[in-house]
């Protein structure tokens, strides 16, 4: 994992940890950022951005209190955010750009985060996995097809891409069944 300022004018931000630091999918992932405020703040956002191989795969707003504690006294001050990666989700270079802004807009820190997600699991002793993971569950039909499902146990919704991938794995699978099952049942009939 490595960090840096969106600009040289973010020199405020000392350090940034990254836990697991060799995540894979199925982790729940925690960003600590320790920096120092050079003004007193009482209330604000934390902005979220995640890139994929340079692709936009996600992004949220969140409420800075929620992620530390406001009011946010001049000096020291640490903001941890964390995130589940479902099971499903590809491994490889991920970005994630971090922006907190006062309630006026006014832009507290700017940070890029750049780490890769493991292909294994194994990253971990316990697996880093949490309730809000993704479990994936195979079934067989008849004629030899597996299907998979998916289901989540988060508490909030799946993120709209890993929508779009579950109903495209969805659709490939139910096609390749139907498929399958019309080439069995029509080699039934004929021999």
């Amino acid at each position: 994992m490595t960090w840096k300022p969106c600009t040289d004018a973010d020199k405020n931000i000392q350090h940034v940890t990254l836990t697991p630091e060799n995540p894979a999918p199925g982790n729940t992932v925690e960003f600590t950022i320790q920096a120092t405020s050079d003004t007193a703040v009482a209330s604000g956002t934390l902005d979220i951005g995640v890139t994929y191989r340079g692709l936009p795969v996600w992004s949220e707003s969140d409420d800075l209190c929620d992620k530390t504690t406001c009011p946010i006294t001049k000096g020291p001050v640490e903001i941890a955010w964390s995130v589940a990666f479902p099971i499903i989700t590809p491994p490889g270079p991920y970005v994630v750009t971090l922006t907190a802004s006062d309630s006026g807009g006014s832009q507290l820190l700017c940070l890029v985060v750049n780490f890769d997600l493991s292909s294994s699991s194994s990253s971990s002793s316990s697996g880093g996995r949490s309730s809000d993971q993704q479990e994936a569950k195979e079934e067989r039909s008849e004629p030899g097809v597996q299907a998979v499902k998916l289901h989540y146990t988060g508490r909030k919704a799946l993120p709209s891409w890993l929508q779009a991938a579950q109903s495209a794995l969805n659709t490939f699978a139910q096609t390749a069944q139907e498929n399958l099952e019309g080439v069995y049942h029509s080699h039934r009939h004929a021999g």
